[in-house]
């Protein structure tokens, strides 16, 4: 038999609920003060268990029994963190001083190269080539191969510049266009309703973009790792897998998601790979007022809180306990979340501010435009880590975009006109 978890300690039940969201795209952003939003979809996950007179255990699919730590719970198993590289961060050369500098260890000759190649060719066909009506067209998916790799390119050069710290955030940034593209993405929870989605795993410290995974529908489902899981667990394995390539022999990371891609498997999963994982879980029950539970099953611990609202968090790092927040008692794990979840949003704030993108038709154009500002935000941030390790004041994120939109374009711009007679005084 199989039972849902209950406290006895209050009139309201509560039970434990899972995310069931390998298909649904609504995961609100998490903050300390308002907590998940409720999703429609979600089910319960019966636990088999045991009774016991002094607590309620129940067992997950590797047969660990769930014990109540509400009120004691001893750490789980860590994984020190390993890094094979003497200082974290950016990894350049000296030489590189300079805002242009820095711009170009990502938009490099060799990709502005191809650009100018494709495009070349792209005019000659057009002006060459008698056009043909649409119905006689075969249309393939080709036309994403010079997306795939500018931006695959990018993804390249974000991993050969920076080691990330310790702790990672991985969480999805959307590109905002309105046209008809079949990967088109719709969310009414999130500022930009309608784009294309980008993965992004980022530096949850300096919001650094580490690596991108962009959405193509089935085109990116089909080549995940692990088929036998939902997809939200195989984009995070493989963000992380990208993550442990570019790294080899680094362990002990701790990533952080928000409650679309939390899930037990995902935590179990990351766990052989010597990583250790904290996230935020959908929930939907009733609850007491300012109450705490958790639970543990070997090194996972879930934990539930309310104060406003209902969070329920996952995390294999975590143990259970408060801590005062503003005259708030808040569990570790909610403390933990809310300094280290914010990598991708950090990024997203630089991009947002000075940003290139501009109103087009063309999809290909804004995610041309999307890493061109991916590749000035990261740049900025290794400029300002760099600046500050030599005890430099570095400029602030205006000054440095407009010197390397000064540099980039000084030899192909004309100088300003002089209008009306030459002054006289002028020697």
């Amino acid at each position: 038999m199989s039972k849902k978890i209950h406290i006895d300690s209050s009139d309201d039940d509560f039970t434990n609920f899972v995310d069931d969201n390998e298909n649904e795209e609504n995961d609100n952003d998490f903050s300390s003060d308002s907590d998940i939003i409720v999703n429609k979809r979600s089910r319960t996950i019966p636990l088999p268990s045991t009774s016991s007179s002094e607590e309620d255990v129940s067992e997950t699919r590797d047969n660990r029994p769930w014990k109540d730590v509400t009120i004691e719970d001893n750490p789980p198993k860590r994984f020190d963190f390993i890094s094979c590289v003497t200082n974290e961060g950016p990894q350049i050369h000296v030489d590189c001083t300079k805002p242009l500098d820095f711009f170009k260890l990502f938009f490099t000759d060799e990709l502005i190269e191809k650009i100018v190649t494709e495009i070349n060719r792209y005019a000659r066909n057009k002006i060459t080539q008698k056009r043909l009506s649409k119905r006689s067209t075969w249309h393939s998916n080709f036309r994403l191969s010079l997306e795939l790799y500018y931006l695959d390119f990018l993804d390249e050069r974000f991993k050969e510049h920076f080691v990330p710290s310790r702790e990672i955030s991985v969480d999805e940034s959307v590109v905002g266009f309105k046209g008809k593209i079949s990967f088109l993405t719709y969310n009414p929870n999130k500022p930009t309703k309608w784009g294309i989605r980008m993965y992004v795993m980022a530096d949850a410290n300096t919001g650094y973009v580490y690596s991108i995974l962009p959405y193509y529908c089935s085109l990116t489902s089909e080549d995940l790792i692990r088929p036998d899981l939902p997809v939200s667990t195989r984009i995070v394995l493989e963000l992380c897998n990208k993550l442990l390539d570019s790294n080899p022999g680094n362990t002990g990371y701790d990533i952080f998601t928000d409650r679309y891609y939390t899930s037990l498997p995902l935590a179990q999963e990351l766990l052989k790979l010597n990583i250790h994982f904290t996230g935020t879980i959908q929930s939907n029950r009733k609850f007491s007022e300012n109450n705490t539970f958790a639970c543990r099953s070997g090194n996972i611990l879930l934990s539930a809180w309310k104060d406003k609202r209902i969070v329920l968090a996952l995390s294999s790092w975590d143990v259970s306990g408060t801590e005062p927040v503003n005259l708030i008692h808040k569990p570790h794990i909610i403390v933990n979340y809310n300094k280290y979840m914010g990598g991708v949003d950090r990024a997203d704030s630089y991009a947002t501010s000075y940003c290139f993108l501009r109103k087009s038709l063309k999809w290909w154009r804004k995610l041309f435009f999307w890493g061109l500002e991916a590749s000035s935000v990261n740049a900025y941030l290794l400029y300002k880590i760099v600046q500050t390790r030599q005890n430099k004041r570095p400029i602030n994120h205006l000054k440095f975009v407009r010197e390397i939109v000064d540099k980039l374009t000084q030899n192909y711009r004309e100088g300003s006109k002089t209008y009306g007679r030459p002054s006289t005084t002028d020697k």
